[in-house]
């Protein structure tokens, strides 16, 4: 079972406590998703794929709470994107399908659930600290190849960059939650993750100076109309789609920074389980 199907079921577990004096929100999004990083340098607006998730609310009180969520989130780049001379020479591109499991703390400002206060409507802000699990990778010929196992990247020293594909990251979010009734609500939100990986875009330090010997080739062929198996020239082709990596080796490929980040702005649909003995027990 993956780790995503495995925390999905830890989330619709709670579902079946019984609730004494406490009040859980379950709930659903779906979201654009965007990225920032050594292709996408600047601009916070870069929306391109989609995702979603489940979330499991515990409210401590009316205004804080704890949230466990679980996302499956899809980002991209693409230097022919931007308009910048060397990132169109440059040519890089990289697909991720992030997995990511994060716990939140909550800040309502106004008392949302509070039965002596019955705003229907508060702003929100949370922070918290996420588990991500990524593997960056294109496609090629119409293959899908994973970029992580070949290494296409040297550090100044000349050594074949390698990363893990488990990640922390720290997700900061904004948002607007509108009572449809005591047990529905609706909400827009915008997150944004700080990565402690600068290899969500597989792009980070310097072009490779040769071909890395403990690699092995994607099992694919390429060439269309006459297939063949993927070669040294393709592996060279990918570590700098310029095809000018004799002359680039060495230098850098990436923009220097350390980290990544990912971003998401979508919609949110929660229900809320209620107690008669809870403080924020609302008569239906």
């Amino acid at each position: 079972m993956s780790f995503l199907r495995l925390t999905i079921l830890t989330l619709l577990s709670l579902l079946s406590l019984e609730i004494y004096a406490q009040r859980y929100e379950i709930g659903a999004n779906g979201a654009a998703t965007g990225y920032m990083g050594d292709i996408n340098t600047s601009n916070p607006f870069y929306f391109k794929n989609y995702g979603g998730g489940l979330f499991v609310k515990y409210n401590l009180d009316p205004t804080w709470g704890l949230k466990l969520s679980a996302n499956h989130l899809l980002i991209s780049g693409n230097d022919q994107d931007f308009e910048n001379d060397h990132q169109q020479i440059r040519n890089l591109k990289f697909r991720n399908q992030i997995t990511e499991v994060a716990l939140g703390l909550d800040f309502n400002f106004w008392t949302y659930f509070d039965s002596r206060h019955k705003s229907k409507l508060t702003p929100y802000v949370s922070v918290g600290v996420a588990a991500i699990k990524h593997d960056p990778y294109i496609y090629y010929d119409q293959n899908k190849v994973l970029l992580r196992p070949l290494k296409l990247e040297y550090d100044e020293q000349s050594n074949a960059q390698v990363y893990p594909n488990w990640n922390i990251a720290i997700p900061l979010a904004v948002g607007i939650k509108y009572k449809l009734n005591s047990a529905w609500a609706i909400g827009i939100e915008a997150n944004y993750r700080v990565a402690f990986t600068d290899y969500l875009d597989n792009v980070n330090r310097d072009y490779a100076t040769s071909l890395p010997t403990d690699i092995s080739f994607p099992n694919i062929t390429v060439g269309g109309a006459n297939p063949r198996p993927f070669d040294t020239n393709d592996w060279r082709y990918l570590a700098d789609p310029s095809e000018n990596l004799n002359a680039n080796g060495g230098t850098a490929r990436g923009d220097g920074k350390s980290k990544d980040g990912y971003m998401t702005a979508g919609i949110t649909l929660t229900y809320t389980i209620f107690d008669r003995n809870c403080y924020c027990w609302i008569k239906r």
